[in-house]
């Protein structure tokens, strides 16, 4: 659940990713309301603009980066390039 303040983000979400090059990544974008939109992508070496549909969704409470084992491989790095959003280790 949504703790927090839920901010208006303008579609699409852009972010800048790269990382380990053939790991795929989900995002995970979820509105105050808890309604969840999920994408899928594959990382490059280089830093790539991916652009995500928001629509449908309300404000944007949590973004979440989801990388697992047999998606992602054992280890490796995910790096993610933004502009305006608060970052909270979790």
């Amino acid at each position: 659940q949504f703790v927090g303040t839920a901010q208006t983000l303008t579609s699409p979400l852009v972010l800048g990713l790269s990382g380990t090059a053939g790991a795929k990544v989900k995002v995970e974008v979820l509105d105050e309301t808890g309604k969840v939109k999920n994408f899928y992508v594959t990382l490059a070496a280089g830093n790539q603009n991916y652009a995500f549909d928001l629509t449908g969704l309300g404000k944007i409470g949590v973004i979440n980066f989801v990388v697992d084992q047999k998606n992602g491989g054992a280890a490796g790095v995910v790096n993610v390039k933004t502009s305006g959003l608060l970052y909270i280790v979790s």
